[in-house]
């Protein structure tokens, strides 16, 4: 729980995300679909319903159970989940028998667009040490959770093969990923804002990134708009820059000056330069 103090007693409430219950969500016979499809020797395809099949002890390309693209520039994967879901984690299973590495670098994107490079990157690109392990399961958190109606993996820049021999999707209940009711105590004495004063001298930077920031959070929260979650920042004790999430309106407190400017289309961040961090502007 977050509690929020201005002029007015607004009091903002929300539930710690670590500890609400993340549950399967069943994907067998999802719609899916791929750049492109393989055979294998028998001439059976190895379409994209695979990955959904049920069966993630089976990672061989002779057991007919993985995907599998011909060799293209930037082939891709997606599931459509046929309603919106607030997501939380995605598994992918690496093929068992070889070829692990043809994953290295894949992106697993979530969000409400079908055009899959029009939503937003779900963590971090799946790492080498992670595709190297043969038959080996690699979870993306979507950390803030997501909003979403599609799923999807890639691989950028070059001509590849992309392989998967399952996917599985973990939910939060759709609570999380809205935004939260803010409550208006009854008005008593005024309280000083714990923010600072702003004036022409005190700007604040929008800054628009490609992946959300990997410091460690303060806290979080839902907020309405980014500017909503500005002000909730500057009322933040040590809270000196945000991100925001648009699809999930979430967003993050930090203590942080030094930004790494990486990107990721539905991140967006301020960062208070006031000088030195909570200096009241003069």
């Amino acid at each position: 729980m977050l509690a929020i103090f201005a002029a007015g007693f607004v009091v903002v409430c929300f539930c710690s995300i670590s500890h609400c219950a993340l549950t399967d969500l069943p994907l067998q016979g999802k719609p899916s679909s791929q750049s492109s499809t393989a055979t294998a020797y028998s001439g059976t395809p190895l379409s994209a319903s695979l990955a959904l099949d049920g069966k993630p002890s089976l990672t061989s390309f002779f057991d007919l159970s993985c995907t599998h693209t011909v060799t293209e520039r930037d082939p891709w994967w997606k599931v459509d989940l046929q309603s919106t879901h607030c997501l939380g984690e995605i598994t992918l299973i690496n093929r068992g028998d070889c070829c692990g590495e043809r994953l290295d670098d894949a992106a697993v994107r979530a969000g409400t667009n079908d055009d899959i490079y029009q939503n937003g990157i779900c963590g971090s690109r799946v790492t080498s040490a992670q595709a190297s392990i043969l038959g080996g399961l690699t979870t993306i958190t979507c950390d803030p959770p997501v909003v979403a109606q599609h799923v999807s993996v890639d691989l950028v820049g070059g001509s590849e093969i992309l392989s998967l021999c399952e996917v599985a999707v973990k939910e939060y209940p759709m609570k999380e990923c809205l935004p939260k009711t803010t409550t208006l105590a009854p008005s008593v004495a005024p309280v000083t804002p714990m923010g600072p004063t702003f004036t022409r001298n005190c700007m604040s930077t929008l800054v628009y990134t490609e992946t959300c920031m990997d410091n460690q959070p303060l806290a979080s929260t839902h907020a309405a708009s980014p500017m909503t979650c500005f002000m909730e920042c500057r009322r933040h004790d040590n809270c000196t820059s945000f991100d925001y999430v648009i699809t999930s309106r979430r967003c993050r407190f930090f203590n942080a000056e030094d930004w790494k400017l990486v990107q990721q289309s539905d991140c967006l961040m301020y960062k208070v330069a006031c000088g030195l961090p909570k200096q009241k502007c003069t």
